[in-house]
């Protein structure tokens, strides 16, 4: 991809880089910095409206007054701009901003045609670009991942939660989900005029709607109180002209339903009760017979998501394994044939097939912000794209090319709340997800997880000189749910999807806390050398604790579920 850098009161941007060089330095932007410096570059001394910069940059996402606000304040410090007595963004009071610096395209490649007949100069035009191959090809040795090309754009802007956005193969309706004070509602919106209407109930949920072939009809999820059923809607134009059940599921069964390639068959997944795991089920729409597929085992909630080959009869099945990895499957629907593909010690979720079926789509580790591509053994993984939003679930386009999702910004800040004054201030605002707060018994330090730095990390704020640094270097891509001071402050607890990391403050130091490979909830410290954490056992949340020192685990009172003992370092 070509690098455009622009010349800005004689810093040097480059968009693509997303760094500002400076005459004895180079900082780093953050994404949404480096986007909005470029749509003012390239709009220099106009007027751009609030409205007008969220659509082109925040691609139409519903954003506060304050996340806009923030980014500018962090563009304006990168730039070192005054915004009292600025000399790059000016704002306009009740109607936005004018980027006033001295802007132009920096294009280092055009020189004089006189310097090109001289031969040292030839010569060293070859050596630089002799470098430039060199360092290409060094480049491309070492990663797979490139620059994401694609542009995403809203199709939706409704007041609700939208979700389970999908196509129809000729293009003419969107179908989608959208919880809005209540019930989850199944939608329709014509893709040429913009009207919708709405397919489902004010009753009940709907969910997965997935469309046959033809476009002349859907299936989808319903449940509520008393039942769950799998639907089929037909429509004649931009009306219903019938609905019918075609399964009775157990109720509180949330799985996800798909037709098969001639509309013959559908395929679904759903759990006997709620304590049992999802399972994979295949049904003759004209027969009604139904049998439960060829699977690998089920852990934990089990076979839940899956996505069809575009072309042939065989299902994507990402589910946990024993282990608790991440693991992909292919399932032949004819031959009824479980193919192991492969695994990821990722939390990443709901892979897809791309459009020619020979590879997979999935989005990128928490918090799912990038989708990204490898090929049928989990190689050569590059990211198609990377965003500063959330990304739901995805399904292709049919068009052969495009993807669709549902799409959220999520900004969490760490603030604290003054009892006496009513009134909280943000300490920890960064423009990234800031979670999890603790703070020591000591009231000295507070431990937070933040993608400060691109990736989950841990983060210490001291409360005396309000500084903060990051004190992990995970190199995974773990989903935090916990994170907890040890009553003498010299130690974190974490806990995960699956497991507990400690992390020791003074050295750095992180390890796996050595539980049975299962769910744990309710993490908390019992004293110093003992984490007390819950398990399930024959069905039933039970409290444990681990000792630190011997890494024994010990099942206590039964009569308990839960526990967080209280304590005080003197």
């Amino acid at each position: 991809m070509t690098d455009i850098i622009y010349k800005i009161n004689g810093i040097f941007f480059s968009e693509v880089k997303q760094t500002l060089t400076f005459e004895k330095h180079t900082i780093e932007l953050e994404v949404r910095e480096s986007e909005v410096l470029a749509y003012f570059c390239k709009h220099a001394n106009q007027q751009i409206t609030r409205g007008e910069l969220i659509d082109n940059v925040w691609h139409g996402q519903i954003v506060t007054d304050n996340a806009v606000n923030r980014v500018i304040t962090k563009l304006r410090k990168a730039l070192g701009d005054d915004a009292k007595k600025s000399t790059f963004i000016k704002t306009l009071p009740r109607i936005g901003y004018k980027f006033i610096a001295n802007t132009s395209l920096f294009e280092p490649h055009k020189l004089k045609s006189a310097d090109l007949s001289k031969p040292s100069f030839q010569w060293k035009l070859t050596i630089f670009f002799l470098l430039i191959a060199m360092t290409y090809l060094v480049f491309m040795s070492n990663t797979s991942e490139v620059k994401p090309l694609k542009v995403v754009s809203a199709l939706t802007r409704d007041a609700g939660l939208e979700s389970d956005a999908v196509i129809s193969p000729n293009g003419r309706f969107l179908s989608y989900s959208s919880r809005n004070k209540g019930w989850e509602k199944l939608i329709l919106k014509n893709t040429a005029t913009g009207a919708i209407f709405q397919l489902s109930d004010n009753a009940g949920d709907a969910s997965s709607a997935t469309w046959s072939a033809d476009s002349t009809n859907l299936i989808y999820m319903y449940n509520n109180h008393s039942v769950c059923q799998i639907k089929r809607v037909f429509l004649l134009g931009n009306t219903i002209s019938r609905e019918e059940v075609i399964h009775n599921c157990p109720i509180g069964s949330f799985g996800r339903v798909a037709y098969n390639h001639n509309n013959s068959k559908i395929v679904y997944s759903e759990r006997r009760t709620p304590e049992h795991p999802y399972l994979l089920y295949v049904m003759d729409l004209h027969s009604g017979y139904k049998k439960q597929l060829n699977q690998p085992p089920p852990f934990n909630a089990g076979h839940i998501f899956f996505d069809l080959h575009p072309t042939e009869d065989k299902l994507l099945l990402s589910t946990p394994d024993e282990q608790q990895w991440h693991a992909f499957y292919l399932l032949d629907l004819e031959e009824s044939i479980s193919t192991y593909l492969f695994k990821k010690d990722e939390y990443i979720c709901c892979a897809i097939f791309n459009h020619s079926g020979n590879k997979i789509v999935v989005m990128g580790p928490y918090p799912n912000q990038s989708l990204v591509e490898m090929d049928l053994a989990g190689n050569n993984t590059k990211k198609i794209i990377n965003t500063t939003h959330l990304i739901s679930p995805v399904s292709r386009i049919h068009n052969n090319s495009d993807y669709i999702y549902s799409g959220s910004q999520l900004n969490f800040d760490i603030s604290f709340y003054e009892e006496k004054l009513k009134s909280s201030v943000a300490i920890i605002d960064s423009s990234v997800v800031d979670r999890l707060p603790d703070i020591s018994s000591d009231n000295k330090q507070l431990a937070y997880i933040s993608r400060e730095a691109n990736t989950s990390q841990v983060w210490l704020y001291n409360v005396n000189n309000n500084s903060k640094r990051q004190i992990s270097q995970f190199t995974d891509h773990q989903h935090y749910q916990d994170l907890q001071f040890s009553p003498d402050n010299k130690k974190l607890s974490l806990l995960m999807s699956y497991g507990i990391k400690l992390l020791n403050i003074g050295t750095k130091e992180t390890k796996l806390v050595k539980i049975p490979l299962q769910v744990a909830r309710g993490m908390s410290w019992f004293d110093e050398t003992t984490l007390a954490f819950s398990l399930r056992v024959e069905g039933k949340w039970r409290v444990h604790h681990y000792s630190i020192l011997t890494e024994e685990i010990t099942l206590i009172d039964e009569d308990w579920a839960y526990i967080k003992p209280e304590f005080n370092i003197e």
